[in-house]
C-alpha cells in the first residue's frame, strides 16, 4: 500500500493494517465516501490526471461529503496500447510505452493497493482482491471498472504454450523483443485474427524485419475488415499485398510446437509452419467481469 501525500483540501494521514484498509485521519468533519477505480486503464489514467492538475476534484468545499480515491491495479506498470504497434517495429523502446501508475498515484494524492482483482459484487458493494500471501475484500460506496480485455480462444489447445499473445502487453513485447534478438534468418511468422489488433502487427512486425520475412496472417473472414466498408477493406487488403503478407481465410483449430493447424471453408486441415506465432484472435472481458453482473457491451 501507499500513502498519498497530503494537500490544502485532503489533510489526511492514511492508515492501512494488515487486514484492510482503514478510513483515514482528517480535519475535514464531513462523512467521507469510499470510490474504488479497478484497473489501470486509459479511463482511469485520465482521472489520475485530472486528480493531479486539481486535488479537490472529489472534494469541493460545496460538496456534502468528500470522497477517498483509491486505485487497485496487479500491475505497477501498465502500458500506453497507441505505441504498441511502434514498439513491435522497433521505433521506439519497450519503456517509452511504458507509465508508472504508482507515481501517478502518488501526485494525484490516490492510495494503490497492488493486488489481482479476483471478483467484484455490485449488489453487495465489494471487491474480491489477492495478493500473494492473502486474500481480503473492500467495500466501496462508488466503483469505476476500467479492467480491458483479455484474449479470445486461449482454451484452443497449444495456444497458451505455443504462442504469444497480444494481453497482456508486457509479454507480447518482451516476446517479440526476444525472438528478434536471435535473428532468425527470413523467419516464418504467423499473426492469428483478421481485426485491426492482428492487422496492425502484423504490419509492425513486417516493420521490424524490413520485410526479411515470410509473414501469414490468418482470418476467418475474407477481405479484412469488411464488416468496416468497402473501400476500408479494399485499402487494408491492397497495403498487406503490397507488404508481401500473405492473408489466409482460415479458423485455427491448435497450435504445434512447429506451426498452426487451420481449417479452411471447404473443411480441409492444413499445418502451416513457422517458428514463432502471434495471437490476436479479438478481445473478450476479463473473469471479474465475466463473474459479474455488470452490463457487458
Amino acid at each position: 500500500f501507499v500513502k498519498p501525500r497530503c494537500h490544502r483540501y485532503f489533510h489526511c494521514e492514511r492508515v492501512f493494517s494488515s487486514a484492510n484498509l482503514t478510513m483515514p485521519i482528517t480535519n475535514d468533519l464531513r462523512p467521507r465516501k469510499s470510490l474504488l477505480l479497478l484497473g489501470g486503464g486509459h479511463t482511469h489514467l485520465q482521472i489520475l490526471e485530472s486528480l493531479i492538475n486539481d486535488h479537490q476534484l472529489f472534494s469541493l468545499p460545496t460538496d456534502p461529503y468528500v470522497f477517498d480515491v483509491t486505485l487497485i491495479s496487479q500491475d505497477i506498470v501498465t502500458y500506453y496500447s497507441g505505441l504498441i504497434p511502434s514498439v513491435v517495429a522497433g521505433e521506439c523502446s519497450i519503456t517509452a510505452a511504458q507509465i508508472d501508475l504508482l507515481t501517478l498515484c502518488q501526485r494525484a494524492s490516490v492510495s494503490f493497493i497492488h493486488a489481482k482483482i479476483a471478483s467484484f459484487d455490485l449488489e453487495q458493494q465489494t471487491v474480491r482482491l489477492q495478493t500473494e500471501n492473502r486474500e481480503f475484500s473492500l467495500t466501496y460506496d462508488v466503483i469505476s471498472i476500467n479492467l480491458g480485455s483479455t484474449i479470445k480462444g486461449i482454451d484452443l489447445p497449444g495456444v497458451i504454450p505455443h504462442t504469444i499473445r497480444t494481453r497482456p502487453l508486457q509479454s507480447l513485447l518482451e516476446g517479440i523483443e526476444q525472438f528478434y534478438e536471435r535473428k532468425p534468418v527470413l523467419p516464418k511468422i504467423i499473426v492469428v485474427g483478421g481485426g485491426p489488433a492482428g492487422i496492425e502487427l502484423s504490419w509492425a512486425i513486417h516493420a521490424r524485419w524490413n520485410g526479411q520475412l515470410h509473414l501469414y496472417l490468418i482470418s476467418r473472414r475474407v477481405p479484412l475488415l469488411q464488416k468496416r466498408g468497402c473501400r476500408v477493406a479494399s485499402s487494408v487488403g491492397d497495403i498487406s499485398k503490397l507488404k508481401g503478407i500473405d492473408v489466409i481465410e482460415a479458423e485455427a483449430k491448435e497450435v504445434l510446437p512447429t506451426g498452426v493447424l487451420i481449417e479452411k471453408k471447404t473443411g480441409e486441415r492444413e499445418l502451416m509452419e513457422g517458428d514463432l506465432v502471434v495471437w490476436a484472435a479479438g478481445a473478450v472481458p476479463p473473469a471479474p467481469v465475466k463473474l459479474s453482473f455488470a452490463p457487458k457491451s
